[in-house]
């Protein structure tokens, strides 16, 4: 039977119908080839325009919509909307805060700047090559023995080598790769809340369901209820296959503490050899390198062996654009060697071939000079205790961030929890934020503190305003159309 156009899961319903009729199993096997397990398509024939009998398998003339053709069934977050948002208001000369997008706002360090200079001038003078080629898959060697040596003094592992690190295009792009190197259709993926909304996305891309962990009721620290993991993995039985965690966290800005990690690590062992299948927990440490709390730290690597680590230098080194990142996967886990190759091969899979050459070369000669890589995060943390300080001052109580750049706020008792409206008001005066229930925070918004110490103060007494006006009974036309600009589609 040949199908095209079509979805994994409509495809794997599609070839068991097929079998069935046969008198045959309908199996899918996981892609290290070490174990079996039978799914269940989690998405219905009708989610994807098909309208038909059973006895129409077999009719090739039936049109068969991918997804595309509707625009709603798009899965999208807000930003890229914002973004635009953004650059519309400054075109027309308004006022704009941008306190939406994780994009950092400063200039990359002078010995970022000074390497791209020199390796610059070294090709135009023909005295270098090779800057602007693609490079090994996995990245350039010995860009990867640096990452690995840092990685494993922070992660407590003295054998992880450069064989355990690839480089990929943004971190990002390495939590792409991995769902799909590690995920079957109907997998479960579980993701702390308040989550980063790309987990969620990632997941549905290959077939999977993204399940919130809750945070413990009145904690102001976010913290993982762990009665609450316990009953969704119970529930999951052997669908759950991977725990995706940040620290510090995007929305919250907050580190996980070590007893939170270590139960969550035990939670996966043991679930792990109940029901005989691997569950991978996947640390995001992607804000690392911007911790104000240098006391807190997540070695997911010394508590638990079927991990990964994904990190990126597009926030600390404001090179966001610059697309590049990379994952280290536990030298010590199951099918480890399996799974770097999956990943590496996955950057020419999914279509990147290499990671970005230039800023790989770059980041090699600063660690070949400095030994060591530049930081911003004074910076930063300057720019966050700022934006704490007047948050709490206007009534928008947040406690401070462990590092990253973000805050998330609650919003005042007598606004009550609609975080939409309020993030739709504030970006009617051009101070643009993310509402928390986008993150799985109702109630709350994120903000992101990037602009200057100046901007902060003047976008701070445009919140105050907005928080003493309240809302109105009803909002203008133009507001109520801004409210699609704020809607998570999954």
């Amino acid at each position: 039977m040949t199908v095209d156009n079509v979805d994994k899961d409509t495809a794997i319903t599609m070839a068991r119908r097929s079998m069935k009729s046969k008198g045959a199993n309908f199996r899918t096997t996981t892609k290290q080839g070490d174990e079996k397990f039978e799914m269940k398509a989690s998405r219905k024939e009708e989610q994807v325009g098909l309208d038909r009998s059973e006895s129409d398998d077999n009719n090739l003339n039936v049109i068969q919509p991918s997804g595309f053709e509707t625009e709603n069934s798009i899965p999208t977050t807000p930003l890229p909307k914002l973004i635009q948002l953004a650059a519309e208001r400054q075109a027309s000369g308004l006022p704009v805060f941008n306190f939406a997008v994780g994009n950092p706002s400063l200039e990359p360090p002078r010995e970022i700047l000074a390497s791209l200079s020199k390796l610059s001038a070294a090709t135009v003078k023909g005295q270098s090559s090779g800057m602007f080629k693609y490079t090994p898959p996995a990245g350039i060697l010995g860009l990867r023995k640096f990452i690995a040596n840092d990685v494993k003094d922070w992660q407590g592992l003295p054998n992880l080598t450069e064989n355990q690190i690839v480089v990929t295009p943004g971190a990002q792009s390495a939590i792409v790769s991995i769902f799909e190197a590690i995920l079957q259709p109907g997998d479960h993926v579980f993701t702390q809340t308040p989550f980063y909304p790309s987990y969620g996305l990632s997941a549905k891309l290959w077939g999977a369901e993204s399940k919130s962990i809750n945070f413990a009721k009145e904690d102001s620290n976010f913290n993982i209820d762990m009665s609450h993991l316990q009953k969704l993995a119970l529930d999951s039985e052997n669908k759950l296959r991977l725990i995706a965690l940040c620290s510090p966290g995007n929305p919250t800005g907050k580190s996980m503490v070590e007893e939170t990690l270590k139960n969550v690590c035990a939670l996966a062992e043991s679930h792990s050899k109940r029901f005989g299948r691997d569950v991978w927990i996947l640390m995001d440490n992607t804000y690392r390198r911007l911790k104000f709390d240098k006391s807190i730290e997540t070695p997911i690597f010394s508590f638990y062996k079927q991990s990964l680590v994904v990190s990126s230098f597009s926030k600390d080194l404001s090179l966001a654009g610059e697309r590049v990142g990379y994952v280290a996967v536990h030298p010590n886990a199951r099918n480890s060697d399996n799974l770097v190759r999956w990943i590496t091969n996955n950057n020419d899979r999914l279509g990147n071939l290499s990671p970005p050459s230039l800023i790989q070369h770059v980041l090699l000669d600063v660690y070949e000079t400095h030994g060591k890589l530049p930081s911003l995060v004074d910076i930063y943390e300057e720019r966050v205790t700022s934006m704490f300080v007047e948050l709490n001052r206007i009534g928008l109580v947040c406690t401070k961030p462990d590092g990253a750049f973000y805050l998330l706020p609650r919003m005042p008792a007598k606004l009550g929890t609609d975080d939409v409206k309020f993030a739709m008001l504030l970006a009617d005066k051009g101070v643009l934020c993310v509402p928390g229930s986008l993150f799985g925070a109702a109630g709350c918004v994120r903000i992101a503190a990037l602009p200057s110490l100046e901007e902060i103060q003047e976008a701070c007494k445009i919140i105050e305003q907005v928080v003493k006006t309240g809302f109105s009974e009803e909002d203008s036309s133009d507001l109520q159309e801004m409210r699609g600009i704020f809607e998570l589609n999954y």
